[in-house]
């Protein structure tokens, strides 16, 4: 099975994907690369672009999406701040990407413990190594294409890229701040749902 990758995370997944790995890009898929490599799988991981219908059509909706969140909560951008601020679960999602972003069927999920003493940047790392540990574990039964989809259930939360911009000033270190001043900022502005 050819395997296009999309998205700054390719080198995670080449020990992995092995001589199924074809291609990878980070920018806006562009026809004449797709066509000269004609894969059979899209694999987005970390991927910042919209895949449209046409793309999803050509690999028979064989697009699978890597979102660091346990799906349906923090669909979007910056998942790993989300989780923190609202209080929602954290986690993994290894999921069908459809028209509607990050709502596609759930192939396989994980949820993750974090430790609010470490910062953003430790936490989405973590995240990181967790979602590769799910991809290796689902990869054989991917490629064998003898694998189950569940729906997601109703509910969640989504945000946009723009979202985050409100909330920027609370990155007193970047992403070096410590996950407990997120959490704080959460309870104290009502963000957090595990408040309420």
């Amino acid at each position: 099975m050819r395997v296009f990758v999309l998205g700054p995370n390719a080198n995670r997944l080449r020990p992995i994907i092995g001589k199924n790995f074809i291609y990878e890009t980070s920018g806006p898929l562009q026809l004449e690369e797709f066509d000269h490599f004609r894969p059979e799988m899209l694999l987005s991981y970390g991927y910042k672009h919209i895949i449209s219908k046409y793309f999803l059509s050509r690999v028979d909706h064989f697009a699978l999406n890597m979102h660091v969140s346990l799906l349906p909560w923090n669909r979007g951008y910056d998942p790993n701040f989300w989780s923190w601020i609202e209080g929602t679960p954290k986690g993994v999602t290894l999921h069908r990407i459809t028209p509607e972003l990050d709502k596609g069927p759930i192939i396989a999920q994980r949820e993750v413990r974090l430790d609010s003493q470490n910062t953003l940047r430790q936490t989405y790392d973590a995240l990181q190594d967790e979602m590769c540990k799910l991809f290796s574990a689902k990869w054989s039964t991917l490629l064998s294409g003898n694998f189950t989809e569940d729906d997601q259930c109703d509910g969640g939360t989504y945000h946009s890229q723009v979202d985050r911009l409100a909330h920027t000033n609370i990155l007193t270190n970047g992403w070096d701040t410590p996950c407990i001043d997120l959490e704080k900022y959460g309870i104290e502005s009502g963000l957090n749902h595990s408040t309420m």
